[in-house]
């Protein structure tokens, strides 16, 4: 695009080319490590928002100060739920 004319009202410019955007394409796989946080509430949000952002893998590790150690298939299921919903939204 090469802009003719600008003011606070207008731009007047002119479209010298049009490309498709397929960076979807050539997209790597990106994948995230994370220590358990304290609450369950706080990793539900962890989800949301790195699923908004296109991460493809999370991989959670309990530490020595994680009191969350494990998640019961329950929870599970809701992290999934809320990863697919994001991702759907983000899109």
């Amino acid at each position: 695009m090469i802009i003719h004319q600008l003011s606070k009202e207008q731009i007047h410019a002119h479209i010298i080319e049009e490309t498709n955007n397929q960076a979807h394409d050539l997209k790597k796989e990106v994948s995230i490590v994370l220590a358990m946080p304290n609450k369950f509430e706080k990793l539900e949000l962890i989800v949301q928002k790195l699923s908004e952002i296109g991460i493809d893998r999370l991989v959670c590790r309990p530490s020595r100060r994680s009191l969350l150690k494990d998640i019961p298939e329950k929870k599970l299921v809701r992290l999934e739920t809320i990863a697919r919903e994001a991702t759907e939204q983000s899109w």
